[in-house]
């Protein structure tokens, strides 16, 4: 599955526009964490699909773009509501199955990072603002509800076991990747 920071990005506009009138370029660099040509590249996809229009530097919504804007500000603001902002900026790409498992999971999620080698848990929650970086880790496999082993913790990062292939995890990532520990066999099922 090709996961598309673009996709994700170009939601973070509509909702941007729609929280903050006729945000700039500026504006979703600061709230996305993205460089300048990844905003640049997102606008224009968004003028294309006639979502917004560009004028004197500012982010216009059109009526269609009103409309799609409303939906995902709604959503993140649910999201917002249950899991707080820099979590929201990840789960409101998400769909509603991964929200309910994120609920469930995140109640005694710790930072993967607090966990020792050999442990086994399951990905509860990802605290990821750059819609490249989620899409990157996503598009790895690291997702909520997906089973982990860490395998070998080094200096430089954490080499992670998903679905049989290794992972490694810079060590600047590690502590936004939030898992619970399996406490035994009963913990979750298969």
């Amino acid at each position: 599955m090709k996961i598309s920071y673009l996709r994700f990005l170009m939601e973070d506009i509509l909702r941007l526009a729609k929280e903050k009138n006729n945000p700039t370029i500026e504006d979703v660099i600061e709230d996305s964490k993205v460089g300048k040509e990844d905003v640049k590249e997102a606008i224009k996809e968004l003028e294309n699909k006639d979502l917004i229009n560009f004028k004197k530097g500012e982010i216009i919504l059109t009526e269609k773009g009103e409309k799609a804007a409303e939906i995902i500000y709604n959503y993140h603001k649910m999201v917002e509501n249950i899991f707080g902002h820099r979590t929201a900026h990840s789960l409101e790409h998400l769909s509603g199955r991964y929200i309910e498992e994120a609920k469930t999971l995140g109640k005694n999620a710790v930072p993967i990072n607090k966990f020792e080698e050999g442990e086994e848990g399951m990905i509860a929650l990802l605290e990821i603002e750059n819609p490249r970086i989620l899409s990157r880790i996503m598009g790895v496999g690291i997702s909520i509800g997906k089973k982990f082993s860490i395998i070998k913790i080094r200096k430089d990062g954490i080499i992670l076991e998903i679905d049989g292939r290794l992972i490694i995890l810079d060590r600047e990532l590690e502590k936004y990747i939030l898992g619970v520990k399996n406490e035994g066999p009963a913990t979750w099922s298969a």
